[in-house]
């Protein structure tokens, strides 16, 4: 996932690491309240080739549920913060703001099952590099699901730790630093403690299995994809406020976008993020001169075809919107142009919207300009007492087209 050549950077997964912890994570239970572990404070001595032992401090918390039940699954959201000595600042190589992963490992004893469970790896968002000093990071992420066997008391606990930080941008000369974390001696790893309900004896067929040498095995989630018709553990709804102008380049003037909106689905899928919705926009007075001496007025509707889709790649989102433009009120020198009720494009436009180059990368909740250039295609159905395809479409349909829009976060869904 992470190439350490040194010409290579944590742009792969810059987008997965600043939005698992923007976007936050759901708690997988019975309904019960969830509740927050005061935190364990854990020191952990960390290497890493060509750099000596380092001394980390971390504080490691989990939200996990006020109670569970036998046959139901239980998952836990983590935060490992961790504090990096000033001493490794040389093998950051000179970045300005640091993004990656820490990858916990976690055991879970007690409640039928007991044992090592699939190390979570959470994601740092991106976070500036302070002029001298310690370096702080925040990882956020969830622990795999663990299915109780029989009641009693379900312990989580933290064991070894691995962080790999590197540049978010391309302002470093170093390759990332991979940092291996054994926990110091003498301290107790457990995170949360919460009892299990259930009869006595219970068994859930495919739960935990025990084996001689191993012990039992934990089953795990993993982050569901675009596809299985659900959302994820790694994924989230956003409504976003679109706004923005357009120009067309053949009337050369200019229309206002909205306000409107877009319901957005952000899935965390490693090394490219993917991002799909649907936007609604209300239709637009539009106001432009013909032959640069007739004044024209219009109404554009806008008709999307399908959702909009995209990826989000180290930092930077590029989606396609696909649209029929449709003409309504038209008026010339103030008298009204019948155009009919069908008068639109005769195919949808297709709009390859791309944001701004990173720094600083896409957030969720930061607001996001989003450029286009595209083609109008040719304009049909236009016309009640005469036809106006061809008039339109000379007028308006062609490329060169600029589209600027702003996405502003309004809330979670």
């Amino acid at each position: 996932m992470i190439r350490t050549g040194p010409a290579h950077r944590l742009g792969a997964v810059t987008a997965a690491a600043i939005l698992v912890l923007a976007l936050g994570v759901s708690l997988v239970g019975d309904g019960s309240a969830a509740a927050d572990s005061p935190g364990r404070r854990i020191a952990y001595t960390c290497t890493a080739p060509d750099l000596a032992a380092q001394a980390v401090v971390t504080e490691v918390a989990a939200v996990v549920p006020a109670s569970g039940s036998v046959g139901v699954p239980v998952q836990s959201t983590l935060t490992v913060t961790a504090t990096l000595p000033e001493t490794v600042r040389p093998a950051l190589g000179g970045a300005s703001s640091v993004v990656g992963t820490a990858v916990l490992g976690l055991t879970a004893s007690g409640a039928g099952v007991t044992g090592a469970l699939t190390a979570p790896e959470l994601a740092i968002a991106a976070t500036e590099v302070p002029e001298k000093g310690e370096l702080k990071v925040v990882a956020t992420g969830k622990a795999p699901a663990i299915t109780p066997s029989k009641p009693g008391d379900l312990t989580l606990a933290a064991t070894d730790l691995t962080l790999t930080v590197g540049s978010s941008t391309d302002d470093a000369t170093a390759a990332p630093l991979i940092l291996k974390c054994a926990k110091d001696s003498g301290q107790s790893g457990e995170l949360a403690k919460f009892p299990v309900t259930g009869r006595t004896g219970t068994t859930v067929p495919g739960t935990s299995t025990t084996s001689p040498t191993t012990g039992p095995t934990i089953p795990s989630t993993g982050v569901r994809t675009p596809g299985d018709g659900q959302v994820g553990p790694f994924a989230r709804r956003i409504r976003y406020k679109v706004e923005g102008k357009t120009r067309i380049k053949k009337l050369d003037s200019e229309l206002n976008i909205g306000p409107g909106e877009m319901l957005t689905e952000v899935i965390i899928k490693l090394p490219v993020g993917e991002i799909k919705g649907d936007l609604t926009l209300p239709p637009s007075q539009g106001y432009f001169v013909l032959f640069k001496f007739v004044p024209n007025n219009s109404v554009i509707e806008f008709e999307p075809v399908g959702q909009v889709e995209g990826i989000i790649e180290r930092g930077q989102v590029k989606a396609t919107s696909k649209m029929f433009l449709k003409l309504k009120n038209v008026k010339v020198g103030g008298v009204p142009l019948d155009v009919g009720p069908n008068c639109k494009t005769v195919e949808p436009a297709v709009i390859n919207l791309i944001s701004a180059t990173p720094p600083p990368p896409f957030l969720p909740t930061r607001p996001t300009p989003m450029t286009a250039t595209y083609t109008i295609p040719p304009y049909a159905n236009c016309g009640v007492t005469e036809p106006l395809d061809s008039l339109l479409t000379g007028l308006i349909s062609g490329p060169g087209n600029t589209l600027n829009l702003n996405l502003t976060f309004v809330g979670y869904e």
